[in-house]
């Protein structure tokens, strides 16, 4: 899950665009790794970004309960794929595109067909 939606219960505004009541509002927390006003170039993989305050895994007390473990697993998978490749060709790729009513994003992808060259 990358949003967390709800229903205004009354008349609002947010940012400026007015909100009725019982108007269902999402808040796509993923969106928020790809901040330009935090990160520099957030389109882009750079293994060596220091500061690095993505919500990936959630944050505070809503934090993902598998995030220690996906971090141990990068830590592990980073460092030997980029001893071991060094080119990465993309052929093809599928996103897989959430409809929700009259929004659309995309949540990732049903294929990605690429090449790993070796150092």
């Amino acid at each position: 899950m990358t949003q967390l939606a709800r229903v205004a219960t009354t008349d609002t505004e947010v940012c400026g665009s007015k909100v009725p009541e019982d108007t269902r509002i999402s808040l796509c927390y993923a969106a928020a790794n790809r901040d330009e006003t935090v990160f520099e170039c957030p389109n882009e993989v750079k293994f060596d970004r220091k500061v690095n305050p993505h919500v990936a895994f959630g944050f505070s007390i809503h934090n993902c309960l598998g995030s220690t473990h996906a971090r141990a697993l990068m830590n592990l998978l980073i460092p030997s794929l980029l001893e071991k490749v060094g080119r990465i060709q993309l052929y093809e790729a599928e996103e897989n595109i959430e409809e929700l009513g009259e929004f659309n994003r995309k949540v990732g992808f049903h294929k990605l067909n690429a090449q790993f060259y070796p150092a």
